[in-house]
């Protein structure tokens, strides 16, 4: 036996850094939705403040009871609806990504993204809460962040355990990102990966896949509807650790180190993916969205209880390079994350920088050497 759920998946262009403006959309976004009979309504990642690696996004952080919550909740009991999507959220002296899952009596559900993409790293902490289902009036829900799509562990965790599976997400598309120099100047990632081509089909290849196949192939593996938000539009941000990230990413372009100085200066661009859906229990998808302000709206079946996996576990597809890249990129970005908080928290303690530390033993090895030397002779 199933039961049919009335779902939305909404897709909106946000306004890096401008909360009002984002949170007004959204209200707009979520009112449709419920015109429309939704009965559960999914936002994309950072809807109210949109995605962007920019330092001032700390100041953006809200706790529980903070202003955005509030209205989430507002919107869930005007509209008697339950409503989902991430935001920053402080919890003691630290900033998580958090999925935030609100019914119209105001019970709320909390899930911290697992995996940071590589320089959201500086902006926020990996999350300890690990999988949550969210067991509601409606169902049982599973909660995805963005990134936490490529790794397959975290869909095996919600296997058997769910009726179906939330995914909020704000991904660019960093595989044809472009590095905008501040003469004007325009690098390519392919470009920039020019010493590893084989890699860079590899990554190109899977990262097309996980807001699309990958997707459906879980919803037909688990057996449950997949419901996905996104942001749509224009990816622009500033690049964190400027002089390190240009360093390691000209290092195969010996004609772009006399501009590495400029990276302090420089832009990430990228479109953002763009592709929110509402996909079936068998794969197939439902609904796609028209333009980048859509609101999605499609019945779907949940079972009366969670499913068994339907045949072998579908493989992703990124390549293990990325994901051990990703975690020296996180381990890059804490020191800037402790740095930004501190704004937050004056209190707050910052560890040594690797990067420093390793300068700085460099330099008194030098020292060291030349000083032995000086004595030999």
């Amino acid at each position: 036996m199933t039961r049919v759920l009335k779902v939305a998946a909404i897709q909106m262009r946000t306004i890096p850094l401008e909360r009002d403006a984002n949170l007004e959309l959204a209200g707009g976004l979520v009112a449709q939705a419920a015109e429309a009979g939704a009965q559960l309504v999914l936002l994309p990642e950072l809807f109210n403040t949109g995605y962007i690696y920019e330092s001032r996004m700390v100041y953006m952080a809200e706790t529980l009871n903070g202003h955005t919550v509030g209205r989430m909740k507002e919107w869930a009991a005007q509209y008697g609806i339950h409503l989902a999507g991430t935001l920053l959220l402080t919890r003691g002296e630290d900033i998580f990504n958090t999925f935030v899952l609100v019914a119209p009596d105001g019970r709320l559900w909390q899930y911290d993204k697992s995996y940071p993409w590589f320089f959201e790293g500086s902006l926020f902490r990996k999350g300890n809460t690990g999988p949550v289902v969210a067991e509601t009036d409606l169902g049982r829900f599973g909660m995805i962040t963005c990134w936490d799509a490529a790794h397959a562990d975290l869909f095996r965790a919600y296997q058997g355990r769910v009726d179906a599976l939330l995914v909020s997400s704000s991904p660019p598309r960093m595989h044809e990102a472009i590095v905008v120099y501040p003469d004007g100047y325009r690098a390519t990632f392919e470009e920039l990966f020019g010493l590893f081509p084989s890699l860079y089909k590899r990554v190109h290849g899977a990262a097309e896949r996980i807001w699309a196949d990958d997707l459906r192939d879980e919803a037909a593996y688990i057996g449950v509807p997949v419901v996905a938000a996104t942001v749509a539009g224009r990816f622009s941000s500033p690049i964190p650790r400027p002089r390190l990230t240009g360093l390691v990413l000209s290092a195969g372009r010996p004609e772009l180190w006399p501009r590495i100085g400029q990276f302090a200066d420089a832009r990430l661009e990228a479109d953002f993916f763009g592709n929110a859906s509402i996909i079936a229990g068998d794969g197939s998808v439902l609904k796609r969205p028209d333009g980048d302000n859509s609101v999605l709206v499609a019945d779907v079946e949940l079972p009366d209880s969670p499913p068994s996996p339907k045949g072998p576990p579908p493989e992703h597809g990124m390549p293990e390079e990325i994901f051990l890249a990703d975690r020296v990129v996180n381990w890059l970005m804490e020191p800037l994350y402790h740095r930004n908080v501190r704004r937050l928290f004056p209190a707050h303690k910052v560890p040594p920088d690797p990067v420093e530390v390793v300068a700085w033993g460099l330099v008194l090895a030098l020292l060291w050497s030349a000083l032995r030397r000086r004595r030999g002779d």
